[in-house]
């Protein structure tokens, strides 16, 4: 059976933010898979595994605004982007990480 959800996030890079969104993607049996999904450009592939790494954020009142104020580092086999993203929604990007850790 596949599942999913979609976290609301923003990607932050020096100088720059993109919006947009995380969608996970469960198939039974299977590890999760994770692509973010730019409002103005193309989607990426994030190659497992992955790993969550979390980031003190200092004052950013635009990510208030929009409630996005966990930051995380989304850390994959291939990219590190940092994300914003709802608190009540780090839950879902934990269990996608943990799904992908060798036992």
């Amino acid at each position: 059976m596949l599942q999913g959800g979609r976290v609301p996030a923003v990607r932050r890079e020096a100088g720059a933010a993109q919006r947009g969104e995380l969608a996970i993607t469960r198939c039974a049996g299977r590890p999760a898979a994770i692509r973010w999904l730019p409002r103005d450009g193309d989607p990426v592939d994030l190659l497992p595994p992955y790993r969550l790494d979390r980031v003190e954020l200092r004052g950013s009142d635009r990510a208030r605004l929009h409630g996005l104020t966990a930051g995380v580092r989304l850390v994959s086999a291939d990219w590190s982007p940092l994300f914003l993203v709802p608190p009540s929604r780090l839950a879902a990007l934990a269990l996608a990480a943990a799904s992908t850790r060798r036992r």
